[in-house]
């Protein structure tokens, strides 16, 4: 529990970056989010999609889209849908430089990692190697190191190529990039894990997901299984 920065928190209110009020952060770190706020964010309910994560209407075990396109491999886990209030956190976390954000996130993913994969070794998808030559803050790392630290075992065994960013590419276009973009860290072949969950920020046509898990079940995981902050 990262007492000092509560403790500041509750001497000094943080304004919620989703309401704009002064108010006493939800948990006991000092993240820039208010209760009110905290308690409106709604993950995804219900019965889920054995692939994508996402609710299920009427389908059965997987759902519509899923079954289309032949994705029936492997799970991924959003927490919340890229929608509204959750969108907007995401976004100020990911392009509003506010790391301490990272305590929040970190929170909503150690429950479902423990409750879900306790056996399993955390894989974060790596940063573009620009973004690590500029001495960029990432987002995912952010959340990875803050797990880590709590004891949950991380394997930092992918690496990533030049390639182009993915939110500026048509959906038909992603999977080609996202192909040519990750590899297995030639150095780290001995780390990687049996059991992994891989951990992004954001899914959109699972592209990314897609191509790490076959990385890493092609250098010898056995069980692999994604989950990120929000799916669009």
């Amino acid at each position: 529990m990262d007492i000092l920065p509560s403790m500041l928190a509750w001497v000094a209110p943080r304004r919620c970056l989703l309401c704009g009020n002064l108010g006493q952060p939800p948990f006991p770190w000092d993240a820039p989010l208010c209760q009110s706020c905290a308690a409106s964010l709604k993950p995804i309910h219900g019965i889920r999609c054995k692939s994508c994560g996402k609710e299920l209407r009427s389908e059965i075990e997987f759902c519509y889209s899923c079954r289309e396109s032949g994705k029936t491999g492997f799970e991924i886990f959003p927490i919340f849908l890229f929608r509204d209030q959750a969108a907007q956190l995401v976004r100020a976390y990911k392009h509003g430089g506010h790391p301490s954000l990272g305590g929040y996130w970190k929170f909503l993913v150690a429950k479902e990692i423990s409750t879900r994969w306790p056996d399993r070794t955390l894989v974060p998808v790596p940063p573009r190697p620009e973004k690590i030559r500029a001495g960029i803050w990432d987002q995912v790392e952010e959340i990875a190191w803050r797990l880590e630290a709590d004891g949950l075992p991380v394997a930092r065994v992918l690496c990533r190529n030049r390639d182009d960013q993915q939110k500026r590419l048509s959906k038909a276009a992603r999977a080609g990039n996202a192909q040519a973009a990750y590899s297995l860290d030639s150095r780290k072949q001995a780390e990687v894990p049996e059991k992994a969950v891989i951990l992004d920020d954001v899914c959109t046509t699972g592209a990314t997901i897609a191509t790490c898990a076959s990385v890493l079940l092609n250098a010898g995981a056995k069980e692999v299984s994604a989950i990120v902050l929000a799916a669009d």
